[in-house]
């Protein structure tokens, strides 16, 4: 296998000329979601490591192609909100003459990755605006942490290194492999909950049934606490 081409000093540099006209892109669509009312994450710029493998993975491809070179994160309650939130910031892109795209990866998660994205060309630079739930937020911070210990391929469906090694989750052990299965299935309920939440609140309270409610009412603390378990178990450095 041929080895990679480790890119040169003017290759760095040009990079980092892109990089300094995407953050001030960047810093103009944080004030406009500040303005819309939503204060999310310091926007980033995707690393030079980042991107190399990006690149990599993806190739052929060149960086034009990129389409989250640049991103931003709004975090919202729930589902409701994250409708609200693309709808609105979609609106304004528009009104500015900005020509956007949805990337709706809710009913079709990548990998367990759940999240609407905005994807939209600013001065050249593409951003990508991605929308999410407090709980899917809380999922893909979990995956992101072990995967800077694992392997950033988990994130795309790869095995993890050293997949048989054991991780404590709460009272519970676990291999690697079986982690991942689980975080998944995690992420499935967490889908299964949210479109419980919009049933309950269309049909309205007193129509809903019973069984919908105590659903809705008894999953999400339940949620929360197993992703709270795996947040303290992707903070152990081994």
């Amino acid at each position: 296998m041929a080895a990679a081409v480790q890119p040169t000093d003017e290759d760095l540099d040009l990079f980092l000329q892109v990089a300094r006209h995407c953050q001030d892109v960047l810093g103009g669509v944080q004030t406009q979601l500040a303005g819309l009312g939503y204060e999310g994450p310091t926007p980033r710029v995707k690393t030079t490591g980042t991107l190399v493998d990006k690149l990599r993975r993806e190739h052929p491809m060149r960086l034009s192609q990129v389409q989250d070179l640049a991103g931003a994160r709004v975090v919202v309650a729930g589902r409701f909100e994250q409708v609200a939130a693309v709808a609105a910031i979609i609106n304004l892109l528009t009104s500015q003459g900005h020509r956007s795209k949805l990337s709706d990866r809710l009913a079709r998660p990548m990998h367990g990755y759940r999240a609407m994205h905005i994807l939209v060309c600013i001065d050249q630079v593409n951003v990508e605006i991605q929308v999410r739930t407090r709980l899917q937020d809380s999922w893909a911070l979990v995956v992101e942490d072990l995967a800077d210990i694992w392997g950033r391929g988990i994130r795309y469906g790869d095995e993890p290194v050293d997949a048989t090694a054991r991780i404590r989750v709460g009272d519970s052990t676990l291999s690697r492999s079986e982690a991942l299965a689980t975080l998944k299935m995690l992420s499935d309920n967490i889908f299964q909950f949210e479109e419980n939440s919009v049933k309950l609140h269309e049909l309205g309270g007193p129509i809903a049934t019973a069984q919908l409610r105590f659903e809705v009412l008894s999953q999400e603390p339940a949620l929360r606490d197993t992703l709270q378990l795996f947040a303290e178990a992707s903070q152990e450095r081994e």
